[in-house]
């Protein structure tokens, strides 16, 4: 007989208590909430509590950075395009163009 096989002394082996976590029984620990990240995780945080107004009618992404940051977002990120995107004039579209692709790829 092997050790791995024995139950313990409440009757259930570590295989089951693994299995039962998953189920109604599993279901019990949150309910009694005896485990702090499991209720985190099964209930959610409270969204007011991170600075959200909810009733707010405005979008909620110009307000909340992240939750990880201490205040609202200050405005929106700064972003510098390249001169190379800025074209002055386009260079016309000539049928020979398209004609150089195979069907599948148009």
């Amino acid at each position: 007989s092997g050790e791995g096989s024995q139950a313990g002394t409440d009757g259930a082996t570590p295989d089951k208590d693994k299995q039962n976590q998953y189920g109604l029984l599993g279901l019990l620990n949150v309910i009694r909430m005896t485990d702090p990240d499991l209720n985190t995780l099964a209930l959610g945080s409270d969204l007011t509590t991170l600075g959200l107004n909810l009733n707010s009618s405005k979008c909620l992404y110009s307000t909340f950075a992240s939750p990880w940051s201490d205040g609202p977002s200050k405005s929106e990120p700064q972003y510098q395009l390249p001169l190379c995107y800025y074209m002055q004039q386009t260079p016309p579209l000539k049928h020979a163009h398209l004609q150089k692709f195979q069907l599948e790829t148009l």
